[in-house]
C-alpha cells in the first residue's frame, strides 16, 4: 500500500510565480507519477490523498490564495482515483 498526498509546495510554487505548477499541470504530472509507480509496482495499492492547506507560517499571510489554489487540486485528485 502506498499512500500519496502532494500538490502543496506546488501551489506554493505556482503562487509565488512559477506557472510550472498549474493546476492542469498538476494533473498531468500526478498521471504520469501514478503510471509510472504502477508500471514498477503492479500489484501495488495506492492511496490517493486530497492536497489541504492550513493558515499557518507563510501561508496564513495568503491564506484566501493558498486556498483557492488548493481547491483546483483537490478535484483532480477525486477524479483521478476514480
Amino acid at each position: 500500500m502506498l499512500s500519496i498526498l502532494i500538490g502543496i509546495n506546488d501551489t506554493s510554487a505556482f503562487i509565488n510565480g512559477d506557472n510550472n505548477f498549474s493546476a492542469d499541470a498538476y494533473e498531468q504530472e500526478y498521471r504520469t507519477l501514478l503510471q509510472q509507480t504502477k508500471q514498477q509496482l503492479p500489484n501495488v495499492v495506492l492511496v490517493l490523498c486530497e492536497p489541504f492547506i492550513l493558515p499557518v507560517g507563510k501561508v496564513k499571510d495568503k491564506y484566501d490564495v493558498y486556498l483557492t489554489e488548493i481547491k483546483k487540486r483537490q478535484p483532480v485528485v477525486q477524479k483521478i482515483s476514480c
